[in-house]
């Protein structure tokens, strides 16, 4: 058959084609702009990150195609070590390679910004109330006689202006609407601040009880 014909010469042909668009591939200079996420490590056990300038670093790349590529997929963050930071205002500068993990065949052509700074807290832990927050009523002819919350304290950590103003913490709204029998539900905190957090050394759940009872006949909830 004649698509057989000469198959030599084509196989021959493909084989150099897919050479050539390869070398193409692989030797044309572009230009591509990515956001590589800044990363903080080693940040000391005594300080919380309250603040900082920018969460990303804006990158101009010039390469091969295929180097742009693997920086697209490789380049997934900017790390910024805080081993001897204090408390305080930190400024940081941005190298233009150092720091950032660009393959072989691409350079940087440019960042923004050139720098960043960060605010660092000192870290303090501070024991509040758990206030339950329920909501809604039980079904009619039954009534709510106590509410109860295990444990009443909880251990919080975080930065220390936030930790000091607060007094307590609520759980996640829970809505009763309609109960007619006692309940007890696992709930998580509300704590409201981002730079506070639940301590790990507190591992026991919180759990709200709700004792319902009924209204005995002839007497309003």
């Amino acid at each position: 058959m004649w698509l057989f014909q000469n198959a030599l010469y084509k196989i021959a042909a493909l084989v150099v084609a897919c050479v050539l668009w390869a070398v193409t591939q692989g030797f044309s200079t572009d230009e591509t702009m990515l956001d590589v996420p800044i990363r903080f490590t080693a940040v000391p056990a005594g300080l919380v990150i309250v603040d900082q300038s920018h969460d990303a670093i804006n990158v101009r790349l010039e390469g091969s195609r295929a180097a742009l590529r693997r920086a697209e997929r490789g380049m997934d963050a900017y790390t910024v070590s805080l081993e001897s930071a204090k408390a305080g205002e930190a400024r940081y500068t941005i190298a233009r390679e150092e720091g950032f993990d660009v393959p072989r065949g691409a350079r940087i052509l440019t960042r923004e910004p050139p720098s960043i700074s960060i605010q660092l807290e000192p870290r303090i832990s501070k024991r509040v109330s758990v206030v339950p927050d329920v909501i809604g009523e039980p079904a009619p002819g039954f009534r709510v006689s106590s509410i109860s919350v295990i444990p009443s304290q909880v251990l919080v950590e975080g930065a220390r202006r936030s930790v000091r103003r607060i007094e307590d913490i609520s759980t996640q709204s829970w809505d009763i609407t309609g109960m007619k029998a006692t309940t007890t539900q696992e709930l998580p905190l509300s704590i409201g601040f981002g730079d506070v957090w639940r301590s790990a050394e507190d591992k026991v759940p919180v759990r709200v009880e709700v004792t319902i009872e009924s209204v005995p006949a002839g007497r309003n909830q």
